[in-house]
């Protein structure tokens, strides 16, 4: 980790890549990103700068003097980092937020989580969602699905924030709100709420009315599956884990950078998942 990039000298050689986020590492990304850079051959050259918000724009800038090619923004810079960016080239929908930047002719920015999501759902009949939670994940997980032919209902502990998505999205397709969090007639069940990153908690869901065959995503990620999927897993449902959907946004980036796809075990891996047989 990189704090004080003023003094930092960067390596010649091989294209440069980095990582961007607050004083906090986000846990995985760095490894998963490592382990991209080392299955394309660019092995030691992904670098993480941890810096406080004053120090954003400059790094940025000097990123880009540097030669970086690009970088993965985390949390709290991903507002930040869309509005430095002439041209957002995203994958359809950006919300006004980026976590990749492309240093070219000018700065170039997308958010590849909606991607992550299509990825995941890649293959998957469309039929009726439930989406717990009414924050940003929620937001892109509905616009993917509402693109790819989905009906979304939404449930959030917060009626205002309900109501905030609820018109947020109507701007593409109307969505369904609902006062209970009540899978009936769903086939796909997406946890983006904060519940669950403590040991023990997990989001309400009135699990007698889930129907057979329904699917489970929980954008929370830890080292071990959460409450909420070892629950749907004992009942017998496929579970995404929120590692998956990480994954699945690192590995988006290199497409956007290089034009090239990594070994996806190569972060599945860091992350704690299996590795695919057939990768």
């Amino acid at each position: 980790m990189i704090t004080d990039w003023q003094s930092w000298s960067p390596p010649v050689g091989s294209p440069l890549f980095a990582l961007i986020s607050g004083p906090t590492e986000p846990e995985y990304w760095r490894a998963c990103q490592e382990g991209a850079a080392e299955s394309l051959g660019l092995g030691g050259r992904y670098f993480h700068f941890a810096v406080e918000q004053s120090d954003f724009h400059p790094l940025v800038e000097q990123l880009r003097e540097w030669g970086f090619v690009g970088a993965n923004v985390a949390e709290p810079y991903l507002v930040m980092a869309a509005r430095l960016a002439p041209k957002l080239f995203v994958s359809r929908f950006s919300l006004g937020v980026a976590n990749v930047l492309h240093f070219s002719d000018e700065i170039y920015a997308m958010n590849s989580e909606v991607h992550a999501f299509g990825t995941i759902l890649s293959g998957v009949t469309p039929g009726r969602a439930l989406i717990l939670g009414s924050g940003r994940s929620a937001r892109e997980a509905g616009l993917y699905l509402l693109d790819a032919g989905w009906k979304v209902r939404v449930w959030s502990q917060s009626l205002r924030r309900m109501k905030l998505l609820q018109s947020t999205l109507a701007r593409y397709v109307p969505i369904e709100i609902c006062a209970a969090p009540d899978p009936s007639d769903c086939s796909l069940v997406i946890n983006c709420t904060n519940i669950g990153r403590k040991a023990g908690e997990k989001p309400p869901l009135e699990w007698r009315a889930v129907r057979p065959r329904t699917a489970f995503i929980d954008t929370v990620y830890r080292r071990v599956p959460t409450e909420f999927l070892r629950e749907a897993s004992l009942r017998g449902f496929r579970t995404v884990d929120g590692r998956e959907v990480i994954v699945e946004s690192l590995a988006a980036s290199w497409h956007f950078w290089i034009q090239k796809r990594p070994d996806i075990n190569a972060l599945r891996v860091p992350a704690g998942l299996k590795p695919f047989l057939n990768s």
